[in-house]
């Protein structure tokens, strides 16, 4: 049990290291990753609301008289 809690322990700490390196600019991001994230981030949400508005439509009723 001890063992486990010493693992769980040092891979939380592993963890939060290498978000603070992140974080802190030890591996910055560069320009081209940047315009690739927004890029990237701007067709998903566009994806996302065309679909919602495919899926969500509801067509009118036709009058067939």
């Amino acid at each position: 049990m001890e063992i486990d809690r010493i693992r769980i322990k040092l891979i939380f700490r592993n963890s939060l290291v290498v978000v603070q390196k992140l974080i802190c600019g030890e591996n910055r991001m560069t320009l081209g990753g940047w315009v690739l994230m927004i890029s990237t981030g701007f067709f998903t949400v566009a994806f996302v609301w065309c679909m919602t508005l495919v899926l969500l439509h509801k067509p009118e009723k036709e009058d067939l008289e």
